[in-house]
């Protein structure tokens, strides 16, 4: 075991011919000593350390401090958990620890499991989110997520090796312990245990709420934490409060300074990145941050999100670095400016940090020969694009070229992008590529990584706030990334191969299957939607899978949970994908030789075929609409009747050209190749108003807004029941299109609830998707 788990190393085992006994035959012959003035985290490493005893052996040991006078029977066996003046006499040094880090000793009647913990009383946050106390702080476990945790983590090392307890999923279904009458440790043993990432921040619950405690505490036993937040977030905002006194700190965007969104999307102010009194008010402000606050390591220095433009002056201008791409043409002015704080900050504080993305147009490394050390470096990447080898090969240049500038490099990944929608439910697993990516980063001596994991964002009713909301489905992925982050060479197949069986017991090879193919289907291609990934056959295998799992497992015990919890979660999205693909078909309308007229009781309807929109997921959409389809002389004629219960709240407010048709009732038509490099778009509201526009990729053609149909025609009428629109997409729109013609047609019903179908179902978030539409077939 000690192969599969282990971290950063050394193990020492002394020739020994005996065993220390903690519990013999039921009976305890061991206690824990702490010190007399243990912090409040190695009081409770040394809880859980009692507490698992307990729950494998079914015997408590007890617990003293070193101040008590005790006296002993022969031969039982002291467990010191963390440091004391007892281990400063045996030699441990508090400073040889790296962060996090922990020894377990054994000698002839002792065992040691030690390292440095968090003084009590003190909480390691920042004030801004994402680590805001409220977020990071469990004021009843008096539990961090971050602080250093040495003890704990030793505590749990030990529990892994020396008496078999695993925690592969929060809450007690997650856990696994072995139950032993006996328990027994090797003499003179000693293991010194460092992870190789000090940054190891998953951001999946709240610490300060009640209702997701299970995570918090699961959060630590895998090996999740840091000594202090990489606080690397946008902030420039901070300086917003100049905007009275002193409005020159503030970049000039065609000859006005901008306070909020002349030139950042979302909003908070630009700024004059050459103003020395800008700088030194940074300086001043980190400064005064860190004198407060000596046990943090960091602040950070971004600009807000969505800049797309830098300050006009001369002085910023002649920053403008173009030749490093579209990705990099703002980096030199970013980097330049960051550097110089960074440089006046480490005159007072050498041994503190000023952190910066790598992010959007300030992503490439700057040309700047003599970048500060000072400075930690955040790259924001999902590492699931990493299927894609151009995208691969892109990212680890770029890497390549940040670790030559920096020592101090980190990474801002996404987890989350495996259990959001349209992922959400699938068994996202890709356990070859996140160890390949942690050695590689490893090469680079990257420090850590944030990952934004499962967490609600918005509205989402099917997920509830602040904690991991589909532990069936993710714990494994985020199981390996704890692991991993402590060590990136660890034997996975061992781990896995243990994971089967401890957590599925007879169904552990069924369950094996399950996952291998589960991550045979994601790595096929990189792709924004399942739909493109995984066929009927492919969801029907694994979810056949798991149907057999379950009958190889006895009823009602724990694996059958696990595996029912899985199935749970799983069902209904792969179902969802499922019955988007039945529902797609192509859309077949007759040629005639008629000439179109907008009447819908015209001649050629009668022949036409009729098709029912769906939800985007495949079912039934509550509202019915019906449409026809004919190719008349002039172009390709569409009918649609969009039912209503109630025509008196259609919304049709929007009555010019290319105004907001989107906010309304509308229909909203894409006809494109299958790739999508060029795509034509039509929106029609019940009052008759046309938004159009072109999508092309290729930039032949002039995009969006600047683009109006001729020919389009489209008429609407509203009765009793619903509401009907006629439209003629011209020929000569679809000659813009090169290739074979495919299309789709969305209907928006946005009432208390809104609700969207289409031609062709896709649960994709944008619904110009070519991938998803359907073949338009002509038949003679």
């Amino acid at each position: 075991m000690r192969k599969i788990l282990s971290a950063i190393l050394f193990v020492f085992v002394l020739p020994s011919s005996y065993a220390l006994d903690l519990v013999r035959d039921g009976a305890s012959n061991a206690y824990v000593m702490i010190s007399a003035d243990a912090s409040d985290y190695t009081k409770y490493a040394a809880n859980e350390l009692i507490n698992h005893i307990e729950l494998v052996t079914g015997v408590k040991l007890a617990i003293y401090t070193d101040g008590m006078m005790l006296k002993m029977p022969p031969g039982m066996v002291c467990v010191h958990v963390g440091l004391s003046k007892h281990t400063e006499a045996l030699g441990i040094d508090a400073k040889s620890f790296k962060p996090d880090g922990f020894t377990i000793r054994s000698t002839s009647n002792e065992v040691v499991i030690a390292g440095r913990d968090l003084p009590s009383g003190v909480i390691p946050t920042y004030q801004q989110h994402p680590m805001r106390w409220q977020e990071t702080w469990d004021a009843e476990l008096k539990l961090s997520a971050f602080g250093e945790a040495g003890t704990i983590y030793g505590v749990y090392r030990f529990l892994e090796d020396f008496v078999g307890v695993r925690w592969y999923m929060p809450g007690e279904l997650g856990r696994i312990l072995p139950k032993n009458k006996n328990l027994s440790i090797a003499g003179n043993i000693r293991l010194d245990v460092y992870p190789q990432n000090t940054y190891r921040y998953a951001w999946f619950c709240n610490f300060s709420e009640e209702k997701s405690r299970q995570d918090h505490i699961w959060y630590r036993r895998v090996g999740f934490g840091g000594i202090y937040p990489v606080a690397i977030m946008h902030n420039y905002v901070f300086m917003r409060k100049h905007r009275d006194s002193h409005p020159e700190y503030f970049a000039l965007i065609n000859g006005q300074r901008d306070f909020d969104k002349l030139s950042v999307i979302m909003g908070g102010g630009n700024f004059c990145l050459s103003n020395e009194g800008l700088m030194q008010e940074w300086v001043k402000t980190i400064n005064a941050y860190f004198d407060k606050n000596p046990h943090l390591g960091m602040f950070p220095l971004c600009p807000n999100d969505g800049v797309v433009k830098i300050c006009e002056c001369e002085k910023c201008w002649d920053q403008y670095s173009r030749h490093l791409g579209e990705d990099g043409d703002m980096s030199n002015y970013v980097w330049n400016f960051t550097a110089r704080v960074a440089r006046e900050v480490a005159k007072t504080h050498p041994d503190k940090f000023i952190g910066t993305f790598a992010y959007a147009r300030y992503r490439q490394p700057p040309d700047i020969e003599d970048f500060p050390q000072n400075i930690a470096v955040m790259i924001c990447y999902a590492r699931q694009s990493l299927r894609d080898a151009t995208h691969k090969e892109s990212y680890r240049t770029l890497t390549r070229g940040w670790a030559e500038k920096t020592k101090n490099l980190y990474f801002w990944t996404y987890p989350i992008y495996d259990y959001w929608m349209p992922y959400r439910g699938f068994p996202v697993f890709y356990p070859t590529m996140l160890q390949e990516d942690m050695q590689f980063h490893k090469q680079l001596g990257v420090r850590g990584e944030f990952l934004e994991s499962e967490f609600r964002m918005g509205t989402d009713p099917q997920v509830g706030y602040h904690h991991i909301a589909f532990p069936g489905i993710a714990h494994l992925n985020m199981y390996l990334r704890a692991k991993l982050l402590w060590n990136p060479d660890l034997d996975m197949q061992a781990l896995l191969s243990e994971y089967y069986q401890l957590f599925y017991g007879p169904a552990q090879a069924k369950m094996r299957e399950f996952w291998e193919y589960a991550e045979t289907c994601y790595m096929r291609k990189q792709a924004d939607n399942p739909a493109e990934i995984y066929s009927s056959d492919d969801i029907t295998s694994l979810l056949d899978m798991l149907k057999d799992a379950q009958d190889m497992v006895p009823a009602g015990s724990d694996y059958a949970k696990r595996i029912q919890l899985i199935q749970n979660e799983a069902t209904p999205f792969m179902t969802q994908v499922m019955n988007m693909a039945k529902g797609h078909q192509p859309f077949e309308i007759y040629e005639c030789n008629d000439s179109y007229v907008a009447d819908a009781e015209a001649p050629f309807w009668q022949n036409a075929k009729e098709y029912t929109l769906r939800t985007k997921l495949g079912t039934q959409a509550e509202e019915k609409t019906v449409v026809r389809g004919v190719a008349v002389k002039e172009g390709i004629a569409i009918k649609i009747e969009c039912y209503d219960p109630d025509p008196s709240q259609i919304v049709k407010k929007s009555i010019e050209r290319d105004g907001k048709v989107w906010e309304d009732d509308n229909l909203e038509f894409f006809f494109s190749e299958p790739e999508g490099k060029r795509c034509v778009q039509y929106i029609v509201n019940p009052a008759g108003t046309i938004w159009d526009g072109l999508h092309d990729i290729t930039n032949k053609l002039p995009n969006s807004h600047d683009w109006d149909s001729k020919k389009f025609q489209a008429k609407a009428t509203i009765d009793k029941d619903r509401w009907t629109v006629l439209v003629l997409v011209p020929w000569e729109d679809l000659k813009l299109i090169d290739g074979k013609l495919n299309m789709n047609i969305y209907r928006t019903y946005p009432r208390e609830v809104k609700a969207v179908s289409a031609f062709a179902p896709n649960n994709a978030y944008h619904h110009r998707c070519p991938e998803f539409f359907a073949e338009i077939s002509i038949i003679k």
